[in-house]
């Protein structure tokens, strides 16, 4: 049941109260409306600074504490509606994140993602989770992200050129899935149709292992074989099926069950 309406501004200025416009009852009309169209019209709610929902705090350990109640809150309320959310690894809990020149920053957004990718595999399934857009940050010549600097390193081709994914990582996040997560400054094309991701299990045959269309730079692999040892590497294809170079190869090799 839907709560009593409430007095809330639209848009919530500063950022950090984006709980103030995602949870108000405007947003839960307003999503009401946009899963009610019919015949499935609108599926997905691509959602700016979506980690201002989150807050961060210090633990007694390594690491930050967070506390995702307002997330997930927006997330049930996705699902009540029947819609996915397009999810953007975008803003800064409680003002944590500033500088990603920082390597211990670097190191604690890593957790973050890897967290989050594990908390809502089990809250609303993989088959579920795997049906979502992720997007990280797309601009990095803007030199800041809500307060968070950070700088684009190594240098461009002089030449037009379709590009592919740099920088291409391997996260664990239970026994037989990862995380794959890739930058995209290399990039040189404006007609991107999807990323394709490659997976070896010896190193030396790859085959496709992402099998629908998407502009997101995370994919989760999750084989019915449970192996994800081998190596990894991602292209772009551009709107005319012209693939770019393939990323350097990664390799992964997970860790033995206790």
């Amino acid at each position: 049941m839907l709560p009593r309406p409430c007095s809330v501004p639209s848009p919530p200025l500063p950022h950090s109260r984006a709980d103030q416009f995602d949870l108000s009852w405007d947003q839960q009309l307003n999503l009401a409306y946009v899963g009610a169209v019919p015949h499935g019209g609108i599926e997905q709610v691509r959602t700016h600074w979506l980690l201002e929902l989150v807050t961060a705090s210090r633990s007694a350990g390594p690491g930050l504490s967070y506390n995702f109640t307002h997330l997930d809150g927006y997330l049930d309320l996705l699902r009540e509606n029947e819609l996915l959310p397009g999810f953007e690894l975008m803003g800064s809990p409680s003002g944590y994140f500033t500088d990603f020149e920082d390597k211990g920053q670097v190191f604690a957004w890593k957790e973050l993602v890897s967290l989050l990718a594990r908390r809502y595999i089990g809250r609303y399934g993989l088959e579920q989770v795997s049906k979502w857009n992720f997007e990280t940050w797309n601009e990095p010549d803007h030199k800041d992200f809500d307060n968070v600097s950070m700088t684009l390193q190594g240098g461009r081709s002089p030449g037009p050129r379709r590009g592919g994914g740099g920088r291409l990582r391997a996260l664990p996040l239970t026994r037989g899935q990862l995380l794959l997560v890739w930058s995209d400054e290399r990039m040189g094309s404006k007609c991107l149709w999807t990323y394709e991701v490659q997976f070896s299990p010896d190193g030396q045959v790859f085959a496709p292992v992402s099998r629908r269309p998407s502009t997101f730079n995370l994919f989760v692999f999750s084989p019915d074989t449970a192996v994800v040892s081998g190596s990894y590497r991602v292209r772009a294809v551009d709107y005319w099926a012209r693939p770019g170079p393939f990323s350097n190869p990664v390799q992964y090799l997970e860790a033995s069950a206790p």
